[in-house]
């Protein structure tokens, strides 16, 4: 019931609900506190903590909100390794580093 989308100008994607779709991910189910809190600092205020059922049993994503007016589009994950991820994790660790400066 989700599908994950390509958003406008931006190298991830998000998801949203979709009956006719399906969509593949990771789930992690040893998070700590800390790291929950920083999801929800990175997330937020774009995206909404819902519950989803999985094949793994009940998981959270943050999903982009029903009222979000994106048109779906296709999101290639193979060009997203190829042509982005080196400037994302860059621009990850340089938001984690100032997260963890305002936490201290």
């Amino acid at each position: 019931g989700w599908q994950v989308i390509a958003l406008p100008d931006q190298p991830y994607p998000t998801i949203i609900r979709d009956a006719q779709a399906a969509a593949d991910g990771e789930l992690f189910t040893d998070l700590s506190v800390a790291e929950w809190k920083a999801l929800d600092a990175f997330e937020a205020p774009d995206y909404l903590l819902t519950r989803v059922d999985t094949t793994a049993g009940p998981a959270y994503i943050y999903a982009a909100p029903d009222d979000h007016g994106l048109t779906p589009a296709p999101w290639d994950l193979d060009d997203f390794r190829e042509q982005q991820l080196p400037n994302y994790l860059d621009r990850c660790q340089r938001w984690r580093q100032h997260y963890n400066a305002q936490q201290q």
